[in-house]
């Protein structure tokens, strides 16, 4: 083969180009706005005005006068009767005034008061709940035949001792009125029960006493729908379905604002997250399916005094309420009896909140594969392009820029490991607490200058006579170093490895088009076909990347001082920021 040369001269011999750097940052400043508004952004708020005219849809107004009236009566905590009795009398009135204008005549409403105790396993060594006279508020809406099977929607109307509890729970509950209203006037194949639960706060209490003890509904129960908050509005995410119910997710991808990451079940479920969810009790004492949803933003309000009606965006109760309704409806026209099919877990994701993509574990391995076959096949296609053959020279070409790339990764680890202990030894720690902003100077601006670093030093000392292409095959090797790390999350069948796997795809048919049609040549050009293949997977990894961050940035701020925070989010940035911009810096 003949050798190939840049169109540019010796430009690669003079260093990293000032215009590619400031294009770059360019680039990925405005890929981040544009993601940044696409997450921000919530469904516009239909008004008690626009019924008359949408009176099928969800009323946004409607359920934050709900949420006023359960607000206002302050901090709702287990065991302060007066507000318990309020906050039940409350509820009781609303159900009342939307039951008065119900076409369904078998409706039922029942206000329990039980007791009873269970051990809650959880690290380090449990415990066992006992509790007396706890209240919760039942309503039933017969299914066709009154069936044996019942779909259960659950929030809690307990709050903290110090908080009125808008986000936790209220907003749910009031979502859940709203729902009612709707669903008393509609037919469903299954009964549908409305539990407005009493003790949540208190170690799960209030939906153990109502599936776990005897009462006249529980025993029907086949599927719970779960409403929670660990932050304090925003969008709520699907991050349970399940367990090992795939079928689950067809009826979800039903919604119209899907908000869904099967990543977060894994964060849950791996116990990264200081709280549990009444799911867990359905679950574990009443043998259920079904799905897991909370708002995991501005979590800085959670739990505290600030959690008021006045702070919640009113597309919050919008985009809350139009999934829950969907979600509803597409379930009252199936037999969630003759839908279970255990044994098929799910993957599911968003793409940006605008459809939902869900398939079986073992659709994953075979996407996973195809992705690390790809990778394969286009590396050796652009290494056969280089020039590198089987030979020594060859070899060590490869092994320094392997050995390179993995270098700069420790580098970018050594400064972030470096810059939190010293905000740490000078008492300034937490900066970007109240300005998440500040991690990117603080860590992700020194991640990208290390494995930039390392790129240029193996481009200047690590180029060979002969050999072309010394970029695209620090790429290529960069990418081969993700490929090894999808292969092992497949085969440890962590499913959301599907992370990683659209930087793969782009990236390698980028290549195989660059080689195919010989464009390496001619370095803008292969440079203008690369850097569009990052798009969408640069900006659906900020779009994981802004709700990791979102969530666990406040959760820093209340998870004590056994931890050193700024090792917790420099740790997040490396291994994020590594992902993003590695594929950047080595190019």
């Amino acid at each position: 083969m003949a050798n190939f040369k840049y169109d540019l001269g010796d430009e690669k011999d003079q260093g990293f180009p000032i215009y590619l750097a400031v294009s770059l940052i360019v680039l990925l400043g405005g890929l981040f706005a544009v993601v940044w508004a696409v997450d921000a952004t919530l469904p516009f708020a239909l008004t008690i005005e626009d019924e008359a005219q949408k009176a099928d849809r969800f009323i946004a107004g409607r359920a934050q006068d709900h949420l006023k009236g359960l607000t206002d009566i302050g901090p709702r905590v287990v065991g302060s009767v007066e507000n318990e009795i309020l906050t039940v009398d409350y509820l009781k009135s609303r159900i009342e005034e939307i039951l008065n204008e119900c076409k369904n005549p078998g409706v039922d409403i029942d206000h329990q008061i039980q007791s009873g105790a269970f051990y809650l396993d959880y690290r380090p060594y449990g415990s066992i709940n006992a509790y007396s006279n706890l209240q919760n508020l039942v309503v039933r809406l017969p299914g066709e035949d009154d069936t044996k099977e019942s779909i259960l929607i659950n929030s809690h109307f307990d709050t903290m001792p110090n908080s009125p509890g808008g986000s936790d729970d209220g907003i749910m509950c009031a979502v859940m009125l709203e729902l009612l209203r709707h669903m008393c006037n509609e037919q469903s194949k299954s009964n549908l029960i409305f539990l407005f639960n009493g003790a949540e706060e208190s170690y799960l209490q209030g939906s153990h006493a109502f599936i776990a003890n005897e009462n006249k509904w529980n025993d029907r129960i086949k599927l719970v729908i779960n409403l929670e908050a660990t932050g304090a509005g925003g969008k709520e995410m699907l991050f349970q379905a399940g367990p090992q119910q795939y079928w689950l997710l067809d009826h979800y991808s039903q919604v119209p604002h899907p908000h869904a990451q099967v990543a977060g079940e894994e964060i849950f479920e791996s116990n990264l997250i200081p709280s549990d969810t009444d799911f867990r009790i359905f679950r574990d004492f009443g043998n259920t399916i079904g799905y897991d949803m909370a708002y995991t933003r501005n979590g800085y309000r959670y739990h505290s005094e600030n959690d008021g009606f006045e702070n919640i965006d009113v597309g919050t109760f919008q985009h809350t309420g139009d999934n829950v309704l969907a979600l509803v409806r597409a379930l009252s026209k199936v037999s969630v009896i003759s839908k279970q099919d255990p044994n098929r877990k799910p993957i599911f994701y968003d793409m940006f909140g605008l459809f939902l993509v869900y398939y079986e574990e073992n659709v994953e391995v075979a996407v996973n594969i195809v992705a690390i076959l790809l990778s394969l096949a286009s590396a050796i296609l652009g290494f056969y392009r280089a020039q590198l053959k089987f030979s020594a020279k060859s070899g060590k070409c490869l092994i320094i820029n392997l050995l390179g790339t993995i270098v700069g990764w420790l580098l970018a680890l050594a400064f972030v490991l470096g810059i939190g202990a010293i905000l740490d030894a000078v008492n300034k720690t937490m900066s970007w607490y109240r300005f998440p902003f500040f991690v990117a100077g603080l860590y992700v601006i020194p991640v990208f200058l290390a494995l930039s670093l390392t790129t240029m030093l193996l481009l200047k000392y690590n180029s060979y006579e002969n050999l072309n292409g010394d970029v695209l095959i620090i790429i290529h090797i960069n990418r081969l170093i993700w490929t090894v790390i999808l292969l092992a999350g497949t085969a440890l069948s962590i499913r959301s490895s599907y992370i990683l796997i659209f930087p793969i795809y782009f990236t390698s048919i980028a290549l195989v088009i660059i080689n195919v049609f010989k464009l390496e040549v001619q370095r803008k050009t292969w440079q203008i076909v690369y850097v569009i293949s990052t798009v969408i997977p640069t900006m659906f990894s900020m779009y994981i990347a802004l709700e990791v961050y979102g969530l666990f940035v406040p959760i820093c701020g209340r998870s004590g001082s056994e931890s050193n925070p700024e090792f917790i989010i420099g740790l997040f940035t490396w291994i994020i920021g590594s992902f993003i911009l590695s594929f950047y810096a080595s190019y």
